[in-house]
Parts: C-alpha cells; sequence; structure tokens
C-alpha cells in the first residue's frame, strides 16, 4: 500500500458528519464500540468486517469483549487519518444490514440499559 494523503482537519471534519457512531481519538484514530446481542452476533460481525478489510487491503485493529466490539482506524503509512479510513469505517458501516447488526445512533446512553435484543448497539464512551 503506497502512502496516502492525510486529511486536513477541515476534510476530516466534513467526512466525519458522515460517520455519527465515529470518534476521533488522538487526532490520528477514528474509533467505534458497538454491543451486540449475543457473542456469536458480535463474532460474525468482526468477521465480515475482517473480510472488507482484506478487500480494501485496510485492515483495523479489532478488540473482541464478549459482546462489545471496538474498531480502531488509522493510516501507519501516512502517520494518521486518511481518506482510507474514512471509507474504511462506511465500509463497516454497512456490514450487517439485518436485525441482528443494525446500528443505533450513539445517544450517549448505556446501550445495554435499553434492552432491546435482536439489534446491535453503539457502546457510547465509558
Amino acid at each position: 500500500m503506497g502512502k496516502h494523503p492525510l486529511l486536513t482537519e477541515a476534510e476530516l471534519r466534513e467526512r466525519m458528519a458522515a460517520l455519527p457512531e465515529w470518534r476521533v481519538e488522538d487526532g490520528k484514530w477514528i474509533v467505534r464500540r458497538r454491543l451486540f446481542p449475543t457473542f456469536m452476533d458480535a463474532v460474525r460481525y468482526v468477521n465480515r468486517v475482517a473480510a472488507i478489510a482484506e478487500e480494501m487491503n485496510h485492515h483495523p485493529f479489532v478488540a473482541l469483549d464478549y459482546r462489545k466490539v471496538t474498531l480502531k482506524l488509522t493510516t501507519w503509512n501516512s502517520g494518521g487519518l486518511t481518506a482510507l479510513d474514512i471509507d474504511s469505517a462506511i465500509a463497516y458501516d454497512g456490514v450487517g444490514a439485518g436485525a441482528s447488526a443494525s446500528a443505533v445512533a450513539n445517544s450517549g446512553a448505556d446501550a445495554e440499559a435499553s434492552g432491546d435484543a435482536g439489534e446491535s448497539k453503539n457502546e457510547g464512551e465509558r
């Protein structure tokens, strides 16, 4: 993978508007946390993300903690965030249009408290 140009702050703000469930961390990562109804739903989601990452040749950091999945993206070769990170996040958000992996917008509330089995939740910041 060649070096991709870093996004400017204005470009990043503009592109992040399409990714309301993702957060910029430390100025060089975009991060999303999702909570799934079951461990196996979380595993299936991670497997779908892995397939997309292989196709795009751009791989996220993935943490699977029981029902919670955390994805972190950055472009190491460029030293920060690029369009490739945003495009990957958009692709991951398209995963699981079915009931078990549909996203619920991050309201800042604890996703587990809602009790909506059958949908994934944004974990939000803890």
